[in-house]
């Protein structure tokens, strides 16, 4: 074709010749291919990695520098051009053979990509791995490829290329799942997400040896340069915004006196772990000079941390909510290691905007407090510690103490009273700052509410994988009743005798739908409750929001057993709601018709060729067939075990477990050990199960399969029940054990 700029190639329909088999097969879906520019006439390959690349150049407007960029990226996955270079035809050994380095990769590559579709389709294979390459990694998808590959070169029957092992592709393969890609096209915002990724996931490991610090700097650095460039589209700078914002937030986590906020007495001296990692690992065994040396740390002002922390923590929650304000409207995702993929919309942003404004509000509050006016540490030892003998102890020696014991609430009110200055107000002019931060979170609240409220329930179950993924209706009326507990909380701060409002739920029913994408869902129903507590003592938060009563006398009175601060309102518990669905969309139970097949128990295994495989974990597979109200099971293990070795001393245990549902809790297992192979069936209905026909398929002395008959079809495919299937075997073989174990929840049906 003649053209001049950029073009896009879009091939639809037709057949393809399949890579991983060799097999004309008709395309499903569209794949296409991006050039930045094109003068004349061209040739451009159209394959999965092409369509890949236009995915990634879409999300960022689609111009010729991102096709450039996104091209690139994917051809780092073969080590030569995408476009340019035209896979060789693995389905012939002589073409293969003749072909060159990179289109014999490439074509390597797509037989992967094609291998992985065996029990998927081509569609959710290419949609998991344009989701797995939004931040440059591999990291949920890499695994599978790389064994794609590995299976398809090891694979006799389709495999005609010559090639047997993955060479320099399984190098370039396994350098990106391990490193990530290298970024292209300079400044990128793709570059930045795996940056921020990197500092994520190496802080939230609390791994020692990885320099969470370095991480987050280079992180930073990176977006102020990548900001001030001004190369952003508008939705690139949202992006960016939210990243810096998340970035902040878990460095402030891991840098900042959070757990101070969750222990509002002061007295956890281990919540500045920084600190304390000099004279402590964890929890702290007694020693006198590591006493000694935390003694003179709390009492040294110069030292203690608390002085002006929260200010600037305050200061740094602000620039995070500053962030946050510039990310209105993002539309983005993030992905961590060994975790699923978050995304990111206004209704996430405003989610998050609450939540540091209430990190916020302690920060002020914290600030209202004396946190250093110590006179006495000394407390009144229990009979069971005794540290120090007799007459007192200092109160953080109890707590350095790895005895169990730790400080008692008696000691803690003693402590208190003794040093009535601490904890009570030393700047009461922040608590309207306060006050008003308490409330705005309250009205953000509203606002997350509101927004869910207006997606309707459709909107709300496409948000399953958000990272605040209010998808149900038991989600939705979850966020209500904590908007009714905040409001009566901003109101108990205005008046003394205000009730607060407490909520709860119970669940009334479980059933199993089937959805329109072919899978069943669990759904629970539930019934609301609210119920009111009054104020039940002179304390009550309107004095703790206006100075009148501190901290340091409501933890005094805390100390006694009997303390309420507010009481249930006896009768007042009344429900609000009944019946609130909740979906798990996040945990589909695969829906699996049972093929029927006509099988016969007699240890040849040529009837179950036919049969499709209904479950695999390592060298084991399983398959399953019906015929009447007979159920047919068949498992093999190709791995150089197989399910028995006939050796005396090399036994191996099969089971074929929990083929059943929860309500009839029927288990149905078939197991081989030593020289014996039986079937068993058990459970509440383990009376009305018929006894069955097994046999053994044999290799020589290895028992490599075994198949079962069950007589009770019936009595697994129940309504409205799930079906957990398992695989365990547990292999000795030349001395060696090793263990298979794997479960697949899912809804049989009969056609």
């Amino acid at each position: 074709m003649t053209h001049s700029g950029p073009i896009l190639v879009e091939v639809t329909g037709g057949t393809y010749t399949d890579e991983a088999t060799g097999i004309a097969t008709p395309l499903a879906g569209v794949l296409r291919a991006a050039l930045p520019a094109a003068d004349g006439s061209v040739t451009v390959a159209v394959t999965p990695l092409t369509e890949l690349a236009v995915r990634i150049a879409e999300k960022y407007d689609f111009t010729p520098e991102k096709i450039t960029e996104a091209n690139a990226l994917l051809s780092q996955l073969i080590g030569a051009s995408i476009t340019e270079i035209q896979p060789a035809n693995p389905a012939n050994a002589q073409a293969f053979g003749a072909a060159d380095a990179d289109a014999k990769n490439y074509a390597l590559m797509l037989a992967a990509i094609s291998r992985m579709a065996a029990d998927q389709s081509g569609v959710d294979v290419l949609a998991a791995l344009a989701a797995d390459l939004d931040d440059m990694r591999l990291d949920k998808t890499g695994a599978d490829l790389t064994k794609a590959l590995t299976d398809f070169l090891a694979d006799t029957e389709y495999n005609n290329t010559g090639e047997t092992t993955a060479g320099t592709l399984g190098t370039i393969l396994n350098g990106i799942v391990t490193g990530g890609f290298t970024p292209t096209g300079g400044l990128s915002l793709a570059e930045a997400k795996r940056q921020l990724s990197l500092f994520l996931t190496s802080a939230s490991a609390d791994d020692e040896s990885v320099d969470d610090e370095k991480n987050y700097l280079d992180f930073i650095t990176y977006m102020t340069t990548l900001v001030d460039a001004n190369t952003l589209s508008t939705n690139e700078k949202r992006e960016a915004y939210l990243f810096h914002a998340l970035a902040n937030l878990m460095y402030i986590y891991k840098q900042q006196a959070f757990g101070t906020l969750k222990d509002l007495t002061g007295l956890s001296l281990n919540s500045t772990q920084a600190e304390l990692d000099k004279y402590n690992n964890d929890l702290l065994a007694y020693d006198p000079a590591k006493v000694t040396a935390l003694i003179n740390f709390a009492a040294d002002p110069a030292k203690h941390y608390l002085v002006s922390e929260f200010a600037e923590l305050e200061v740094a929650l602000d620039a995070v909510l500053n962030d946050l304000a510039e990310a209105k409207d993002v539309n983005t995702s993030i992905s961590l290691a060994d975790m699923d993929t978050a995304y990111f919309d206004n209704i996430d942003v405003q989610a998050l905007t609450m939540i540091v404004q209430g990190l916020k509000a302690g920060c002020i509050y914290m600030q209202t407090l004396d946190l250093t006016t110590i006179a006495n540490w000394n407390v009144t030892p229990t009979p069971t510690v005794g540290i120090m003998g007799v007459g007192s102890v200092d109160i953080r020696t109890l707590m350095v103490a790895n005895d169990g014991v730790g400080v008692t609430d008696a000691q803690t009110a003693e402590f208190l009273t003794s040093n009535p200055s601490f904890l009570s107000y030393a700047d009461k002019t922040k608590l309207a700052s306060f006050r008003a931060t308490v409330t705005a979170v309250r009205d953000q609240l509203q606002t997350v509410f509101a927004a869910l409220d207006a997606l309707g329930e459709a909107g709300r179950s496409l948000r399953y994988r958000n990272a605040f993924g209010v998808d149900s209706a038991k989600g939705l009326q979850e966020t209500k009743e904590s908007l009714e507990v905040l409001n009566s909380l901003v109101a108990a701060l205005d008046n003394p005798g205000a009730y607060i409002i407490t909520s709860d739920n119970e669940l009334t029913s479980r059933t199993i739908i089937k959805a329109a994408d072919g899978f069943s869902y669990w759904q629970y129903a539930y019934d609301f409750y609210e119920e009111s507590s009054a104020p039940n003592d002179a304390i009550t938060l309107k004095g703790l929001a206006d100075g009148t009563d501190s901290l340091n006398d409501l933890l005094i009175e805390d100390a006694r057993p009997d303390f309420e601060l507010y009481l249930d309102v006896v009768g007042s518990r009344h429900k609000v709601a009944s019946g609130i669905i909740d979906t798990d969309w996040e945990n589909p139970i695969d829906s699996y018709t049972i093929p029927q097949a006509t099988i016969t128990i007699d240890g040849n295994g040529a009837d179950w060729a036919a049969v499709p495989v209904f479950m695999t974990n390592d060298t084991v597979q399983v398959k399953i067939a019906g015929s009447g109200d007979n159920l047919f099971v068949y498992m093999s293990d190709s791995g150089p075990a197989g399910l028995h070795d006939s050796s005396a001393t090399n036994d191996s245990d099969m089971i074929v477990s929990y083929i059943g549902t929860w309500s009839h809790s029927v288990r149905v297992e078939l197991s081989a050990q030593g020289t014996s192979i039986y079937l068993q069936g058990y459970g509440i209905d383990s009376n009305q199960i018929p006894s069955a026909n097994k046999a053994s398929i044999v290799n020589g002395t290895i028992t490599n399969a075994m198949e079962m008959q069950f007589s009770g079809l019936s009595q697994l495919i129940a309504s409205d029940q799930t079906n957990t299937v398992g695989i365990y075997v547990d292999r000795t073989h030349a001395g060696v054990s090793s263990q298979v174990s794997y479960y697949k929840q899912v809804k049989l049906y009969l056609p």
